[in-house]
């Protein structure tokens, strides 16, 4: 097509500009003008809008343009409601000469949170665009990340707790992430979620590989049925065979009664075999005998073996092809476990999501304790978003919770910068309020809270004890004791 150009790959985005962009606009038409000069050529000499969905109505609201510009056309704001009903990017249609094509030149984009439309990003290209799958990706990309910035356009620049999806939801699956990276998990998931094929889930640790297992069990038509979880890390080696398989009585000391292994308890049903790579070497020739043949056999029963159904999902964070290569894990029951193989993607590799997930986190938390502050400020959510998470999903839920207990404790209802410091010794830069590196007693974090609204106060005890909420009979006593450090 004459005209056409090739929208540029997500590897020439400033994506730091992009989350700088989120953090530092205080109204929709800034942060659009602002995004076009991070996303160069992208999205060169293309027209924005962005259009929040009303979620009681199901509409779009209305649409706002970057600096200066229009609103967008009637044609253009009916694309970007059917790409939020539809849930994917879609592109504008023209007739010529009687027949419907596609226009090349308009396109709407959702941005999801938690899996769900929460707004649709309008483009109107300066020539027909001409989309490849990195072109698409950064698009998407781009959507996602502005979708929990959303709640500036009422004028309060927080993004609130989200709401904790039903597990099994359909959409989401009970994941939290609208990545293409999650996408890709949920889509193997649906395939192969419905089927007695035997899983390993793989990815580093604190990915959520439990979250994909729960996931599988509840697509199977085992799901009406309770999933039988153990980490097999947590069995001691001389135990392993009795509790995987059950044992007879007698057949050791302390053997009274006769007494069914995990596989019997699991039974028309599915066994998580957490950290299934630190199984001994011996108890794995009966684990593939049981998998493959559908039979075990108790511990000191010699004579008989019992039938059962059972569908398997292992879980490990190690590298299941070096183990084998080192003897450390069978050959065959590797290639018996894995009949599909699902990797989950650690968080660096979808940031896009952290927003969502921070949000999904922080309101379970709020569901043990409802005092907690209920919404990060925008440009704490930058921050969690830079930030690498060595220790995936657990690490930010520690962040998230220990932000919150900290805000709380100094009277802020809102969770800020000074709250979701990351840990030292990773790549976050941002200025350290001495939560960062907090690894101690439950006593030793109500100091540095104590120390940290001290410093805001200038030291003055009767103002920090009233924002506290707590006597200055206790503060004294602390920083008697030498608890508080120096407070400038």
């Amino acid at each position: 097509m004459r005209g056409e150009w090739r929208l540029a790959t997500t590897d020439s985005i400033d994506w730091g500009g992009v989350i700088s962009a989120l953090a530092d606009a205080r109204s929709c038409p800034q942060l659009l003008t602002s995004l076009k000069t991070c996303t160069t050529p992208l999205l060169d000499g293309a027209q924005l809008w962005l259009a929040p969905l009303d979620v009681a109505s199901g509409n779009l609201r209305e649409a706002e343009p970057e600096t200066g510009g229009a609103p967008p056309s009637s044609a253009l704001s009916a694309l970007m409601l059917q790409a939020a009903k539809e849930n994917r990017p879609v592109f504008g249609t023209q007739t010529r000469g009687g027949e419907a094509n596609f226009d090349l030149t308009t396109l709407g984009v959702p941005g999801r949170l938690a899996g769900r439309v929460a707004l649709v990003l309008g483009i109107h290209f300066c020539r027909a665009a001409s989309l490849d799958d990195d072109a698409w990706e950064a698009l998407a990309h781009l959507a996602n990340l502005l979708a929990p910035y959303h709640a500036r356009w009422d004028e309060t620049p927080l993004v609130a707790a989200a709401p904790i999806p039903a597990p099994g939801v359909e959409g989401d699956l009970g994941l939290i992430g609208a990545s293409a990276a999650m996408e890709s998990v949920r889509t193997l998931i649906r395939q192969f979620g419905n089927s007695h094929a035997h899983v390993i889930v793989t990815g580093e640790p604190g990915t959520g590989k439990e979250l994909i297992a729960q996931a599988l069990h509840r697509c199977s038509p085992r799901g009406e049925k309770t999933m039988v979880v153990t980490n097999c890390a947590g069995i001691p080696e001389n135990l392993a065979d009795s509790a995987l398989f059950g044992h007879v009585r007698g057949a050791f000391t302390g053997a009274a009664v006769d007494s069914a292994g995990l596989f019997e308890v699991a039974d028309e049903s599915t066994l998580f075999l957490d950290e299934v790579g630190e199984l001994p070497i011996g108890i794995q020739a009966k684990l593939l005998r049981a998998v493959q043949e559908g039979e075990v056999q108790r511990v000191g029963d010699y004579s008989s073996t019992r039938r059962v159904d059972v569908r398997v999902v292992g879980a490990t964070n190690l590298d299941l092809v070096q183990a084998r290569q080192e003897g450390n894990f069978r050959d065959d029951l590797y290639h018996r476990l894995a009949q599909v193989e699902i990797h989950v993607p650690p968080l660096r590799e979808r940031r896009e999501d952290i927003p969502a997930l921070a949000a999904h986190l922080l309101a379970r938390s709020r569901t043990r304790d409802s005092s907690l502050p209920g919404a990060f400020s925008a440009e704490a959510l930058a921050l969690l978003v830079e930030h690498d998470w060595p220790g995936n999903v657990r690490e930010l839920d520690a962040c998230v919770l220990r932000g919150a207990i900290a805000a709380r404790y100094a009277e802020e209802d809102v969770i800020g910068t000074a709250f979701v410091q990351p840990k030292r010794g990773t790549t976050a830069t941002a200025e350290s309020d001495g939560m960062d590196s907090f690894d101690g007693t439950l006593e030793d974090f109500e100091n540095r809270c104590i120390s940290m609204v001290l410093q805001r106060c200038a030291g003055n005890v009767t103002d920090a004890a009233r924002r506290l909420n707590i006597s200055r009979q206790k503060i004294y006593e602390r920083m008697k004791a030498g608890k508080l450090g120096a407070v400038n």
